[in-house]
Protein backbone atom coordinates (compact mmCIF):
# COMPACT_ATOMS: atom_id res chain seq x y z
CA UNK A 1 0.00 0.00 0.00
CA UNK A 2 0.86 3.47 -0.97
CA UNK A 3 1.74 5.88 2.04
CA UNK A 4 -0.13 8.65 -0.22
CA UNK A 5 -1.45 9.04 -3.95
CA UNK A 6 -0.91 12.45 -5.47
CA UNK A 7 -1.61 12.98 -9.20
CA UNK A 8 -0.03 16.05 -10.96
CA UNK A 9 -0.06 15.98 -14.95
CA UNK A 10 3.00 17.54 -16.22
CA UNK A 11 2.28 20.71 -18.35
CA UNK A 12 2.49 20.20 -22.52
CA UNK A 13 3.04 23.64 -23.92
CA UNK A 14 2.39 24.34 -28.01
CA UNK A 15 4.11 27.42 -29.38
CA UNK A 16 5.41 28.27 -32.90
CA UNK A 17 8.59 26.02 -32.16
CA UNK A 18 6.95 23.12 -31.26
CA UNK A 19 6.02 20.93 -28.15
CA UNK A 20 8.10 20.47 -24.88
CA UNK A 21 8.26 17.41 -23.33
CA UNK A 22 9.76 15.78 -19.80
CA UNK A 23 11.59 12.78 -19.59
CA UNK A 24 12.51 11.39 -16.69
CA UNK A 25 15.01 8.89 -15.35
CA UNK A 26 16.11 7.40 -12.09
CA UNK A 27 18.22 4.22 -11.32
CA UNK A 28 15.91 0.84 -11.31
CA UNK A 29 17.17 0.19 -7.50
CA UNK A 30 18.91 2.27 -4.80
CA UNK A 31 20.24 0.32 -1.76
CA UNK A 32 20.86 2.01 1.10
CA UNK A 33 23.26 -0.12 3.86
CA UNK A 34 24.18 0.55 7.55
CA UNK A 35 21.07 2.61 8.59
CA UNK A 36 20.63 3.19 11.90
CA UNK A 37 18.01 1.09 13.92
CA UNK A 38 15.64 3.76 15.54
CA UNK A 39 16.95 6.63 13.68
CA UNK A 40 15.77 8.73 10.76
CA UNK A 41 17.69 7.71 7.91
CA UNK A 42 17.66 9.74 4.44
CA UNK A 43 18.29 7.65 1.02
CA UNK A 44 18.98 10.20 -1.78
CA UNK A 45 17.27 9.27 -5.17
CA UNK A 46 18.84 11.08 -8.17
CA UNK A 47 15.97 11.77 -11.10
CA UNK A 48 17.51 13.53 -13.70
CA UNK A 49 14.98 15.10 -16.86
CA UNK A 50 16.39 14.63 -20.23
CA UNK A 51 13.42 16.29 -22.03
CA UNK A 52 12.73 19.53 -23.25
CA UNK A 53 9.96 20.60 -21.08
CA UNK A 54 9.64 21.05 -17.16
CA UNK A 55 8.81 18.18 -15.47
CA UNK A 56 6.36 18.37 -12.28
CA UNK A 57 6.03 14.61 -10.97
CA UNK A 58 4.08 13.98 -8.21
CA UNK A 59 5.92 11.25 -6.02
CA UNK A 60 4.52 8.20 -3.76
CA UNK A 61 6.16 5.86 -1.57
CA UNK A 62 5.25 2.44 -0.22
CA UNK A 63 5.45 2.29 4.01
CA UNK A 64 7.11 2.60 6.16
CA UNK A 65 8.81 4.97 4.01
CA UNK A 66 8.15 8.77 3.95
CA UNK A 67 9.11 11.80 1.33
CA UNK A 68 8.60 15.11 2.06
CA UNK A 69 6.27 16.55 0.16
CA UNK A 70 4.11 15.62 -2.83
CA UNK A 71 5.50 16.96 -6.09
CA UNK A 72 8.69 17.57 -7.06
CA UNK A 73 10.15 19.75 -10.46
CA UNK A 74 12.88 18.99 -12.59
CA UNK A 75 13.97 21.67 -15.30
CA UNK A 76 14.68 20.49 -18.90
CA UNK A 77 18.40 19.05 -18.81
CA UNK A 78 18.98 18.89 -14.93
CA UNK A 79 18.54 16.65 -12.24
CA UNK A 80 17.44 16.66 -8.28
CA UNK A 81 17.25 14.75 -5.44
CA UNK A 82 14.28 13.04 -4.19
CA UNK A 83 15.23 12.60 -0.25
CA UNK A 84 13.40 8.97 0.92
CA UNK A 85 12.75 8.73 4.72
CA UNK A 86 12.87 5.84 6.81
CA UNK A 87 13.27 4.75 10.23
CA UNK A 88 13.86 1.24 11.14
CA UNK A 89 12.44 -0.08 14.18
CA UNK A 90 14.28 -3.60 13.81
CA UNK A 91 17.25 -5.23 12.38
CA UNK A 92 14.95 -6.86 9.30
CA UNK A 93 15.62 -5.10 5.52
CA UNK A 94 13.12 -2.74 4.52
CA UNK A 95 12.15 -3.07 0.89
CA UNK A 96 10.13 -0.24 -0.71
CA UNK A 97 9.18 2.05 -3.97
CA UNK A 98 9.54 5.24 -4.54
CA UNK A 99 7.02 6.13 -7.66
CA UNK A 100 7.13 9.48 -9.76
CA UNK A 101 4.26 10.27 -12.22
CA UNK A 102 4.67 13.34 -14.46
CA UNK A 103 0.72 12.46 -16.67
CA UNK A 104 3.42 10.94 -19.53
CA UNK A 105 4.98 8.71 -17.92
CA UNK A 106 5.54 6.65 -14.47
CA UNK A 107 9.11 6.04 -13.13
CA UNK A 108 9.36 3.48 -10.60
CA UNK A 109 12.37 2.81 -8.12
CA UNK A 110 12.85 -0.17 -6.17
CA UNK A 111 14.73 0.53 -2.22
CA UNK A 112 16.34 -1.79 -0.22
CA UNK A 113 17.29 -0.50 3.24
CA UNK A 114 19.57 -2.76 5.30
CA UNK A 115 19.80 -1.73 9.09
CA UNK A 116 23.47 -1.98 10.49
CA UNK A 117 24.28 -4.21 13.08
CA UNK A 118 27.46 -2.54 13.97
CA UNK A 119 26.86 0.93 13.24
CA UNK A 120 29.50 2.78 14.70
CA UNK A 121 31.90 0.04 13.33
CA UNK A 122 33.73 -0.69 16.76
CA UNK A 123 33.42 -4.49 15.99
CA UNK A 124 30.46 -5.20 18.65
CA UNK A 125 27.22 -6.18 16.98
CA UNK A 126 23.84 -4.08 18.34
CA UNK A 127 22.01 -5.93 21.62
CA UNK A 128 18.92 -5.97 19.02
CA UNK A 129 20.75 -7.54 16.83
CA UNK A 130 22.02 -10.40 18.69
CA UNK A 131 25.22 -8.72 19.95
CA UNK A 132 26.29 -7.10 23.44
CA UNK A 133 26.71 -3.35 22.69
CA UNK A 134 24.88 -1.17 24.46
CA UNK A 135 25.55 1.93 22.61
CA UNK A 136 26.01 1.16 18.71
CA UNK A 137 25.75 4.79 17.94
CA UNK A 138 29.39 5.63 19.59
CA UNK A 139 32.04 3.80 19.09
CA UNK A 140 33.85 4.33 22.69
CA UNK A 141 30.95 2.58 24.27
CA UNK A 142 31.34 -1.44 24.18
CA UNK A 143 31.89 -4.70 26.34
CA UNK A 144 35.57 -3.97 27.48
CA UNK A 145 35.65 -0.61 26.59
CA UNK A 146 37.62 1.91 29.06
CA UNK A 147 35.55 3.81 31.83
CA UNK A 148 35.70 7.43 32.22
CA UNK A 149 34.44 10.04 34.57
CA UNK A 150 31.55 11.45 32.46
CA UNK A 151 28.70 10.19 34.07
CA UNK A 152 28.45 7.02 31.36
CA UNK A 153 28.79 2.80 31.22
CA UNK A 154 31.12 2.74 28.68
CA UNK A 155 31.85 -0.95 28.53
CA UNK A 156 28.43 -2.13 29.00
CA UNK A 157 28.45 -3.82 32.30
CA UNK A 158 25.42 -1.32 33.72
CA UNK A 159 27.44 -0.06 36.15
CA UNK A 160 28.69 3.56 35.08
CA UNK A 161 32.19 4.93 36.08
CA UNK A 162 33.44 2.03 37.58
CA UNK A 163 37.10 0.70 37.43
CA UNK A 164 38.06 4.16 35.90
CA UNK A 165 41.50 4.40 35.58
CA UNK A 166 42.77 7.89 35.44
CA UNK A 167 40.39 9.01 38.37
CA UNK A 168 41.06 12.88 39.15
CA UNK A 169 42.16 14.14 42.98
CA UNK A 170 40.35 16.30 44.57
CA UNK A 171 42.01 18.13 47.75
CA UNK A 172 39.44 19.72 50.34
CA UNK A 173 40.04 23.55 50.47
CA UNK A 174 39.35 24.69 54.10
CA UNK A 175 40.07 28.28 53.75
CA UNK A 176 38.15 29.18 50.24
CA UNK A 177 41.06 30.25 48.54
CA UNK A 178 40.85 28.39 45.14
CA UNK A 179 43.91 25.56 46.51
CA UNK A 180 43.67 22.67 48.49
CA UNK A 181 46.08 20.48 50.67
CA UNK A 182 48.11 18.31 48.66
CA UNK A 183 47.95 15.44 52.15
CA UNK A 184 43.83 16.24 52.32
CA UNK A 185 43.71 14.83 48.57
CA UNK A 186 41.23 12.06 47.40
CA UNK A 187 40.13 10.16 44.11
CA UNK A 188 36.85 10.65 42.35
CA UNK A 189 34.94 10.90 39.31
CA UNK A 190 32.98 13.85 41.00
CA UNK A 191 34.18 16.84 43.46
CA UNK A 192 33.23 16.40 46.90
CA UNK A 193 31.78 19.14 49.28
CA UNK A 194 34.36 21.88 49.74
CA UNK A 195 37.11 20.49 47.45
CA UNK A 196 39.46 21.89 44.65
CA UNK A 197 41.09 20.52 41.61
CA UNK A 198 44.78 22.25 42.31
CA UNK A 199 46.56 21.47 45.53
CA UNK A 200 49.98 22.94 46.85
CA UNK A 201 48.46 25.16 49.18
CA UNK A 202 50.96 25.29 52.00
CA UNK A 203 48.73 26.69 54.88
CA UNK A 204 44.83 25.77 54.43
CA UNK A 205 44.04 27.64 57.28
CA UNK A 206 45.12 31.24 55.57
CA UNK A 207 43.07 32.36 52.64
CA UNK A 208 45.50 34.44 52.16
CA UNK A 209 48.19 31.96 51.47
CA UNK A 210 48.79 30.11 48.28
CA UNK A 211 50.34 29.05 45.43
CA UNK A 212 51.46 32.33 43.42
CA UNK A 213 49.84 34.92 45.82
CA UNK A 214 52.18 37.78 46.17
CA UNK A 215 55.05 37.94 49.27
CA UNK A 216 53.89 40.58 51.42
CA UNK A 217 54.00 38.67 55.44
CA UNK A 218 57.62 39.06 56.44
CA UNK A 219 58.96 35.26 57.58
CA UNK A 220 56.18 34.18 56.01
CA UNK A 221 56.39 32.08 52.73
CA UNK A 222 52.69 33.55 50.91
CA UNK A 223 52.90 31.53 47.79
CA UNK A 224 53.92 28.29 49.12
CA UNK A 225 57.24 28.03 46.83
CA UNK A 226 59.34 26.76 49.77
CA UNK A 227 61.27 30.36 49.75
CA UNK A 228 59.97 32.90 52.16
CA UNK A 229 60.53 36.50 51.68
CA UNK A 230 62.16 36.47 48.39
CA UNK A 231 59.89 39.27 47.05
CA UNK A 232 60.36 41.78 50.24
CA UNK A 233 63.93 41.77 50.83
CA UNK A 234 65.34 44.86 48.53
CA UNK A 235 68.48 45.23 47.22
CA UNK A 236 71.50 45.86 50.18
CA UNK A 237 69.02 44.66 52.62
CA UNK A 238 71.36 41.46 53.44
CA UNK A 239 75.34 42.72 52.00
CA UNK A 240 78.28 40.52 52.01
CA UNK A 241 80.81 41.78 54.28
CA UNK A 242 83.36 39.40 54.29
CA UNK A 243 84.84 37.10 51.60
CA UNK A 244 87.97 33.76 51.79
CA UNK A 245 88.24 32.92 48.50
CA UNK A 246 92.40 31.82 49.07
CA UNK A 247 92.94 30.14 52.67
CA UNK A 248 96.42 28.66 52.73
CA UNK A 249 96.02 26.75 55.61
CA UNK A 250 93.24 24.04 54.39
CA UNK A 251 92.50 23.87 50.82
CA UNK A 252 90.37 25.89 48.95
CA UNK A 253 87.96 23.61 48.61
CA UNK A 254 86.81 23.34 52.14
CA UNK A 255 88.19 26.49 53.46
CA UNK A 256 86.42 29.03 51.70
CA UNK A 257 83.74 31.30 53.34
CA UNK A 258 81.88 34.48 52.80
CA UNK A 259 79.62 36.56 55.76
CA UNK A 260 76.61 38.66 54.85
CA UNK A 261 74.82 40.78 57.26
CA UNK A 262 70.91 42.18 57.18
CA UNK A 263 71.12 45.64 57.32
CA UNK A 264 66.99 45.79 57.38
CA UNK A 265 64.96 46.56 59.99
CA UNK A 266 63.32 43.49 60.15
CA UNK A 267 63.91 39.56 60.33
CA UNK A 268 64.66 37.64 57.49
CA UNK A 269 64.35 33.93 56.23
CA UNK A 270 67.21 33.29 53.47
CA UNK A 271 65.63 29.51 52.70
CA UNK A 272 65.72 29.91 49.20
CA UNK A 273 67.68 32.45 48.57
CA UNK A 274 70.66 31.46 45.84
CA UNK A 275 74.43 32.29 46.59
CA UNK A 276 76.07 32.42 43.12
CA UNK A 277 79.35 31.93 42.21
CA UNK A 278 81.49 31.95 38.59
CA UNK A 279 80.79 28.12 38.35
CA UNK A 280 78.77 27.12 41.03
CA UNK A 281 75.51 28.14 43.45
CA UNK A 282 73.98 26.66 46.13
CA UNK A 283 70.27 27.13 47.68
CA UNK A 284 70.24 28.25 51.50
CA UNK A 285 68.36 26.30 53.74
CA UNK A 286 65.46 28.46 55.96
CA UNK A 287 67.35 30.61 58.80
CA UNK A 288 66.45 33.36 60.33
CA UNK A 289 68.62 36.46 60.16
CA UNK A 290 67.68 39.44 63.17
CA UNK A 291 68.30 42.58 62.25
CA UNK A 292 72.38 43.23 62.34
CA UNK A 293 72.76 39.48 62.34
CA UNK A 294 75.77 37.40 60.51
CA UNK A 295 75.19 34.62 57.87
CA UNK A 296 78.10 32.87 57.77
CA UNK A 297 78.27 30.06 54.66
CA UNK A 298 81.26 27.71 54.37
CA UNK A 299 82.98 25.42 51.81
CA UNK A 300 83.03 22.92 54.54
CA UNK A 301 80.61 22.32 57.27
CA UNK A 302 82.83 20.09 59.38
CA UNK A 303 85.23 22.05 61.66
CA UNK A 304 88.08 19.01 61.48
CA UNK A 305 88.64 20.42 57.61
CA UNK A 306 87.23 24.16 57.07
CA UNK A 307 90.36 25.36 58.92
CA UNK A 308 88.48 25.24 62.63
CA UNK A 309 85.19 27.67 61.52
CA UNK A 310 82.59 25.69 63.86
CA UNK A 311 79.77 28.49 63.42
CA UNK A 312 78.79 27.72 59.87
CA UNK A 313 74.92 28.75 58.87
CA UNK A 314 75.26 26.43 55.80
CA UNK A 315 76.97 25.72 52.80
CA UNK A 316 78.39 27.70 49.70
CA UNK A 317 79.30 27.56 46.02
CA UNK A 318 83.26 26.52 45.21
CA UNK A 319 84.77 30.47 44.71
CA UNK A 320 87.97 30.96 42.50
CA UNK A 321 90.86 33.49 43.86
CA UNK A 322 89.60 35.90 41.37
CA UNK A 323 85.26 35.54 41.17
CA UNK A 324 82.36 37.38 41.52
CA UNK A 325 79.65 36.37 44.35
CA UNK A 326 75.70 37.24 44.23
CA UNK A 327 73.19 37.07 46.61
CA UNK A 328 69.61 36.79 45.15
CA UNK A 329 65.66 35.56 45.52
CA UNK A 330 63.62 36.77 42.84
CA UNK A 331 65.96 39.99 42.26
CA UNK A 332 69.34 39.60 42.97
CA UNK A 333 70.18 41.32 46.64
CA UNK A 334 73.87 41.86 46.46
CA UNK A 335 76.84 40.98 44.31
CA UNK A 336 80.51 41.59 44.54
CA UNK A 337 82.56 40.98 41.64
CA UNK A 338 86.27 40.63 42.95
CA UNK A 339 87.64 39.36 39.57
CA UNK A 340 90.20 41.95 39.00
CA UNK A 341 91.74 42.50 42.50
CA UNK A 342 94.82 41.40 44.08
CA UNK A 343 92.77 38.92 46.67
CA UNK A 344 95.73 38.12 48.81
CA UNK A 345 96.54 34.38 50.02
CA UNK A 346 96.21 33.05 53.39
CA UNK A 347 93.85 35.78 54.49
CA UNK A 348 89.85 37.12 54.29
CA UNK A 349 89.05 40.18 53.16
CA UNK A 350 86.23 42.50 55.04
CA UNK A 351 84.32 45.30 54.20
CA UNK A 352 84.57 48.56 56.14
CA UNK A 353 82.64 49.90 58.85
CA UNK A 354 81.99 52.56 56.74
CA UNK A 355 81.21 50.92 53.74
CA UNK A 356 78.50 48.54 55.17
CA UNK A 357 77.13 52.15 56.69
CA UNK A 358 76.40 52.97 53.19
CA UNK A 359 75.78 49.85 51.50
CA UNK A 360 78.59 50.00 49.06
CA UNK A 361 81.28 46.97 48.38
CA UNK A 362 82.06 47.37 45.05
CA UNK A 363 85.65 48.51 44.88
CA UNK A 364 88.37 47.27 46.43
CA UNK A 365 89.09 50.70 48.23
CA UNK A 366 85.76 49.73 50.46
CA UNK A 367 87.45 46.04 51.57
CA UNK A 368 90.29 45.29 53.98
CA UNK A 369 92.81 42.76 54.77
CA UNK A 370 91.95 40.77 57.98
CA UNK A 371 94.37 40.98 60.73
CA UNK A 372 92.73 38.52 63.52
CA UNK A 373 93.95 34.59 63.44
CA UNK A 374 91.51 31.95 63.71
CA UNK A 375 91.71 28.59 63.67
CA UNK A 376 94.74 26.86 62.26
CA UNK A 377 96.59 29.90 61.14
CA UNK A 378 94.71 31.71 58.72
CA UNK A 379 93.56 35.34 59.36
CA UNK A 380 89.52 36.42 59.85
CA UNK A 381 86.59 36.95 61.29
CA UNK A 382 84.26 34.13 60.78
CA UNK A 383 80.87 34.66 62.38
CA UNK A 384 82.43 37.70 64.12
CA UNK A 385 82.27 41.41 62.78
CA UNK A 386 86.31 42.63 61.36
CA UNK A 387 88.24 45.27 62.30
CA UNK A 388 88.20 47.24 58.87
CA UNK A 389 87.20 50.32 59.96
Amino acid sequence: MFASWFFLGACVTSSSVGVTVPLLHAPLTVERTNALVGAVNVVPVRVSNSGTGEARAAVHVTEPLLVPGATYSVPPFEDIIVPVVVRPLSYEPIDGTLELSTGFEVVRVALHIVPATDWDADGYLAIGAGGDDCDDTVAARHPGAAETCDGVDEDCDDLIDNDVTNVPTWFFDDDDDGYGDDSKGTAACTAPAGSTPVGGDCDDGNAAIYPGAQESVPLVDDDCDGRIDENLVAAQDLLFVEIHAAPMAVDASVGQFVEVVNRSARSIDVGGFRVRGTHDSVVLDPHVLAPGDLLLLCASLDPGDNGGIDLCDGGMPQLDRADRLTFAGDQVVDSVDFRSWNVPGGTSIELSTAAQMEARNDSPSDWCSATAPYGTGDLGTPGARGDCP
